[in-house]
């Protein structure tokens, strides 16, 4: 029985697993789109495994290293995806500032921007909610001062 006002990290520990898979899967569905539209399938897997394993650094290096300016877009791209699938929405923007096109750089910011505005971004009703129920003290907003 969960008593109101206390989380149920049950819920969370779930919550955060169907998270991870959803990362996971979004990184193999990236790692096909990438070996598809690049010139060396071995480097788009190696990427992908990294992004699997959170290892944002080493893909990144590995999608720099591309010989032709469309693997290396795709490559970065992909990090960035996962990048922000994983919650770090300002690592994502300076990794897109790594594409070589002006033209792709600018498209692939805007799409960046569109997914964080779509529900990519904190909910701060949860969040607030969350730490006013788990801290002692007075609320502003619930006991009139704070």
């Amino acid at each position: 029985m969960v008593r109101p006002g206390r989380i149920n990290f049950g819920v969370c520990r779930t919550v955060g697993r169907i998270f991870a898979c959803g990362v996971c899967l979004a990184s193999l569905i990236g790692i096909s789109v990438a070996a598809e539209s690049s010139g060396n399938p071995d480097r788009a897997l190696k990427v992908g495994s990294h992004l699997s394993a959170g290892e944002f650094g080493p893909a990144l290096k590995l999608a720099l290293a591309a010989p032709t300016e469309v693997e290396q877009t795709a490559l970065i791209k992909q990090v960035a995806e996962a990048q922000q699938a994983a919650g770090e929405t300002e690592s994502a923007s300076g990794t897109l500032r790594r594409v070589p096109s002006r033209e792709e750089r600018a498209k692939a910011q805007g799409q960046l921007v569109q997914r964080g505005l779509a529900g990519g971004g904190a909910q701060w009703g949860v969040v607030m909610n969350l730490i006013q129920q788990n801290t002692k003290g007075k609320w502003e907003n619930i006991d009139g001062e704070g």
